[in-house]
């Protein structure tokens, strides 16, 4: 992204992450230029200069505004911002709808895996959320821009939390998530399962 100087960007405000869209626009500057905006429809910046072929492609495909996803960061040090956008040029309105779920999801794990008390209704919600990513990245095969991390430590708290409160039907429920406790390191991969393992008993 480029222009982000002008645009009296506070970086307590406008740093991280952010969702919103790209306009096609034709000013003084750039009669080619896509403007990027958040989901406050502040205008953050621009895409490089004189890029016809992804103007042209917005108004033809996307009728000129279209759904984005990056991040901005700010150097305090030179009074520098830079940017990244990722622009869904191209995919049809099923697959933006996809996109705009994804990112929907995303979003809302990340507001609830940063509040401290999680109850185990919230837990299984981050849970079902992640399952539905997965399979919404699947249908859109996987693009890279899509990196999605989920914090490693997360099933063996739940695993954990699960036990305290002898809740064993809620815990058999993790054995569903077997994509994330066969990532967990070997410590944490044989507590988590031997939690499960002592939930089927009492459920027995």
């Amino acid at each position: 992204m480029k222009g982000m100087f002008y645009q009296n960007l506070n970086p307590k405000i406008h740093s991280g992450y952010f969702i919103g869209i790209a306009k096609c626009e034709d000013n003084s500057h750039d009669m080619y230029a896509v403007g990027i905006y958040n989901q406050k429809n502040e205008l953050l910046g621009y895409t490089p200069k004189g890029n016809k072929r992804l103007n042209n492609s917005l108004n033809e495909w996307n009728n000129g505004k279209v759904l984005v996803w990056g991040g901005l960061s700010h150097d305090d040090y030179d009074d520098r911002w830079y940017g990244t956008v990722h622009i869904p040029v191209g995919l049809t309105s099923e697959q933006i709808v996809k996109v705009e779920r994804v990112l929907k999801l995303k979003s809302d794990n990340h507001t609830q895996i940063k509040k401290k008390e999680k109850s185990t209704e919230k837990y299984f919600e981050i849970l079902n959320r992640h399952r539905e990513i997965k399979k919404l990245l699947t249908d859109l095969k996987n693009p890279e821009e899509f990196y999605d991390s989920f914090p490693k430590n997360l099933v063996p708290s739940i695993s954990s939390h699960l036990e305290k409160e002898k809740n064993w039907e809620k815990l058999l429920e993790l054995e569903k998530h077997q994509d994330l406790i066969s990532e967990l390191s070997e410590k944490f991969k044989e507590t988590t399962l031997k939690r499960i393992e002592k939930a089927k008993k009492n459920v027995a």
